[in-house]
């Protein structure tokens, strides 16, 4: 009790549940999304709707959240969990990146610290999951994110990559 009142418990305020959709398109059989979540932004990285059934597809999306959930680096993309989620069915949800793409990034010109910086973050985090017997297989520009904040490297997607566990899907 305070002095205006009984305070109503917060933490019932708060949910589980996406807002503010915002579609960033199709890539591949995915589709995403940058949706908020306590205040905080996301990227929800789905199936497209003509894929959503398919249990190939449905095991590729498993493979790459198993492989990406185990990876913990300040410049690789976090993941934080799948679920099913109203709008867009099952996905993944991942840390939400404010940056560019190495490709965009590299339109401009920039000091030669702040490449030496992007080449040692890069390389850093390439050893990181190589140590953990990880290959990425679409490693590209574009799958390279540059924050705007500190223009640090963050590696995205890896939908493609593989590891020893994983031969159900190799020929």
């Amino acid at each position: 009790i305070s002095s205006s009142g009984i305070i109503e418990n917060p933490m019932n305020e708060l949910s589980n549940n996406f807002t503010d959709y915002t579609d960033l398109g199709v890539h591949g059989y995915n589709q995403l999304f940058k949706a908020k979540r306590y205040g905080k932004w996301f990227l929800l990285k789905g199936l497209k709707p003509e894929f959503r059934e398919m249990p190939l597809y449905l095991s590729l999306m498993a493979k790459e959240f198993e492989l990406s959930i185990a990876l913990d680096h300040p410049n690789i993309v976090n993941t934080v969990e799948t679920r099913h989620d109203p709008k867009i069915g099952d996905c993944i949800v991942m840390e939400y990146v404010d940056g560019l793409t190495l490709k965009e990034f590299a339109k401009t010109r920039h000091s030669q610290p702040v490449y030496h910086q992007i080449v040692m973050e890069l390389l850093d985090a390439m050893r990181y999951y190589h140590g953990k017997q990880l290959i990425h297989c679409d490693l590209k520009p574009s799958n390279i994110l540059i924050t705007r904040n500190g223009n640090h490297v963050k590696i995205i997607d890896f939908g493609l990559s593989d590891n020893d566990t994983f031969a159900i899907f190799k020929d």
